[in-house]
């Protein structure tokens, strides 16, 4: 799945219009994000909403459709708290809050992944099928997917058409469409089909958590400022004091990181594996890893909810949040420290990735995705 270009219709996912001349001013007020960068038709930006602690009660995408009104796509899971919450915010604003589910539908034209190309210089592993040992399957650019697909849907945004745009998160997540529901997503024909599932196990090889899988958390996290969710420089909103103070005086300690899942049953390749640095997908070192996780004949993960330990201990250091079964992947929340690089005066200490389930069923393999920027390993922020 991971070397195909793959389109999703997103049935889990609600639409909700937003519309009126205090529009703009009423999601400024309460989302994570800056609706300056929705100032145009087909424009999007992602952000979450938080309690007044600060916590996360769900995130979407806003897109404008027309002047004066925008679309949220959001999760499902969440559209209880989400509506009492907007409600709550509604006050006396000159603006009208519709849901337009039944109207409309979500889809991700979502980026291959890996790609096929030719290499001479990998070791083949006994537990890896003949064909993949043929193959380096090494990180790509989805720009050029993403740029066509828009090019294939570049009709004016309005609120009866829906609209077409980049996934405001990044490139890696390809392109998001909210689409009137007798209307189909034009891409080009060597698109593979999904569903919900796929698009899941997409995001558990990412690293990106959504929805209610955000349940709580602390958007920094939670990723939200990696993801592009978070602006730092507008003015108040609500919750926005734990995420301030967290960015500009604390530290970020935990993340929500990918993990290669790979089954204790794999021996000397799980061990091999265990002994990588926590470093990007991309990384030299890390071409056996991608090679394993070409692999769809080996593809399998715990469930959700399943504790990562330490070999020598029982105490977790993690908990997977979503499990991408089809990839042989999981994203689990984990100490920073236990994964970046320390410094004891003249010595640097690189952590290896000796993490497993709480059965010893699975080694988990963290790794660093594509789409992050580099992290201050003293604070565990952007380094800017």
């Amino acid at each position: 799945m991971l070397s195909r270009n793959t389109l999703v219709r997103l049935t889990n996912r609600r639409v909700l219009q937003v519309r009126g001349v205090d529009a703009a001013r009423f999601l400024q007020g309460i989302i994570t994000n800056d609706m300056k960068g929705v100032a145009a038709p087909q424009d999007a930006v992602y952000g979450a909403f938080l309690t007044t602690k600060g916590r996360v009660l769900g995130d979407c995408n806003v897109v404008q459709v027309e002047p004066e009104t925008f679309f949220l796509d959001y999760d499902a899971a969440v559209e209880t708290e989400l509506t009492k919450h907007w409600k709550r915010y509604k006050l006396r604003m000159k603006v009208t809050l519709e849901d337009k589910s039944s109207d409309f539908a979500t889809y991700a034209a979502l980026p291959a992944a890996i790609a096929q190309t030719d290499f001479t210089d990998f070791a083949t592993y006994a537990a890896l099928p003949a064909a993949i040992a043929q193959t380096d399957f090494t990180c790509v650019t989805p720009t050029p997917t993403v740029d066509d697909v828009l090019s294939r849907n570049s009709r004016e945004a309005s609120a009866a058409h829906g609209a077409v745009f980049r996934d405001p998160r990044g490139d890696s997540l390809g392109v998001r469409a909210i689409l009137p529901t007798n209307d189909t997503l034009s891409v080009p024909s060597d698109f593979a089909k999904g569903d919900v599932q796929t698009y899941d196990n997409f995001r558990s090889y990412l690293g990106v958590i959504e929805g209610a899988e955000l349940g709580d958390g602390i958007p920094l996290e939670s990723n939200l400022e990696l993801l592009h969710g978070v602006s730092f420089r507008k003015g108040c909103y609500v919750g926005q004091e734990l995420t301030a103070r967290t960015q500009f005086k604390g530290n970020v300690r935990k993340r929500y990181i990918p993990l290669a899942m790979v089954p204790s049953s794999a021996g000397d390749l799980a061990q091999e594996l265990a002994q990588l640095p926590f470093a990007r997908i991309d990384a030299e070192s890390h071409g056996a890893l991608r090679q394993y996780l070409a692999s769809a004949a080996l593809a399998t993960a715990p469930e959700t909810g399943t504790s990562l330990v330490k070999p020598d201990s029982s105490k977790s250091v993690g908990s997977i949040a979503l499990s991408g079964s089809a990839t042989g992947t999981a994203t689990a929340m984990m100490r920073l420290a236990h994964l970046m690089p320390s410094e004891d005066g003249d010595s640097t200490d690189v952590p290896r990735m000796q993490f497993t389930t709480a059965d010893g069923a699975f080694h988990a393999i963290p790794y660093q995705p594509l789409w992050w920027p580099s992290l201050d390993s003293k604070t565990g922020k952007m380094l800017l």
